[in-house]
């Protein structure tokens, strides 16, 4: 369409028959774009990472927490025991049901808190890498904490 300044149509609409354009893109590198993070592995992540650093630094930035985030996890487990040990053999009181309580709600706790972290590193408040560990060394801490006062 020819428009004039005030939005009116100049003439007919113009059709092509055929019209040839340029483009880089190829259909492949659309349908490559649409992997989602979580069903990524580390390396294709870390590629897509770097390609969204050039392009959009938010988008990078989101990708990052998500990459060290993969990292991280496997250490939960691994945390969460420590804290049930922590916290089942300080607790005199309730037995082992207490103990599995306790567990539960820490779990729970902790599940916030790595989901706060993460939201806060997507949002771009605090570091990638810190937003994906942070609740990792938290918990640590605290769990190591526990341990050590058991031990005295």
């Amino acid at each position: 369409y020819r428009l004039k300044k005030n939005g009116e149509l100049i003439g007919k609409p113009l059709v092509f028959e055929k019209k040839i354009m340029n483009i880089k893109e190829t259909p492949k590198d659309f349908y490559r774009g649409q992997y989602q993070a979580d069903l990524m592995n580390f390396s294709q992540l870390l590629e897509y990472v770097r390609k969204f650093d050039r392009v959009d630094k938010k988008v990078a930035r989101r990708l990052a927490v998500d990459l060290y985030y993969k990292t991280s996890f496997p250490f939960i487990s691994f945390i969460v025991v420590l804290l049930g040990m922590g916290f089942g053999l300080n607790s005199r009181r309730g037995g082992a049901a207490w103990g599995v309580g306790i567990s539960i709600t820490i779990s729970l706790i902790y599940y916030a808190a790595m989901a706060i972290f993460l939201a806060i590193g997507k949002g771009g408040w605090l570091n990638p890498l810190l937003c994906a560990w942070g609740a990792n060394i938290i918990f640590l801490i605290i769990g190591i904490t526990l341990l050590k006062k058991l031990a005295n």
